[in-house]
């Protein structure tokens, strides 16, 4: 059941005038039969420098959002800067494996405006 699983609690640090680290926990014990498939890191705004690498970007309404995914906590965010507003989320991707077949399912945290 979607409700059950744990929700990634998200803290967002600065560590730098242009980078910040992302660290989460999560909010519950996972589940007999689900695992953590992997973590998605977002963060949406309108000005990256070329330091600012992810395993995805899409562009929409003139702001980009990166996406980082990755199997653990924490990530560093390099590129950005501290004169704009980011949004930063974690989702996280679970795998349930049931009876006959296997369920994906996502939870999302907090967003947090840096």
């Amino acid at each position: 059941e979607q409700n059950d699983l744990p929700i990634p609690k998200l803290n967002v640090q600065t560590i730098s005038p242009t980078s910040i680290r992302a660290t989460w926990y999560l909010d519950r014990p996972i589940p007999a039969d689900v695992y953590v498939a992997m973590y998605e890191v977002h963060i949406r705004g309108k000005d990256f420098s070329d330091q600012t690498t992810s395993d995805e970007s899409l562009q929409q309404n003139g702001y980009t959002e990166h996406i980082w995914n990755l199997p653990h906590v924490p990530l560093e965010i390099t590129g950005i800067s501290d004169q704009e507003e980011y949004v930063v989320f974690v989702r996280a991707l679970y795998h349930v494996q049931g009876l006959n077949d296997t369920k994906y399912l996502v939870t999302k945290s907090n967003e947090i405006k840096t």
